[in-house]
């Protein structure tokens, strides 16, 4: 039942093009982190939400709202 509740975002083409410039802008400054990632952060900032996680590389994406947990 939890999980009936929660809200799912699919990868769009707003979000894949959201995906394309972090990992292109990450690129360029040397900073990359997983493609999948990017599409992860990608989601997230195109749907105005934060990202619950304890990878710490998503504090290198631009604009994206993180929350950490341990």
């Amino acid at each position: 039942s939890f999980l009936k509740e929660q809200i799912v975002y699919d990868l769009n083409v707003n979000s894949a093009q959201k995906s394309g410039q972090i990992h292109g802008s990450l690129v360029i400054e040397g900073l990359t982190i997983n493609p999948i990632d990017c599409m992860i952060a990608g989601i997230a900032i195109s749907n105005n939400q934060k990202l619950l996680t304890r990878d710490e590389h998503f504090e290198r994406v631009e604009g994206l709202k993180v929350e950490k947990y341990w």
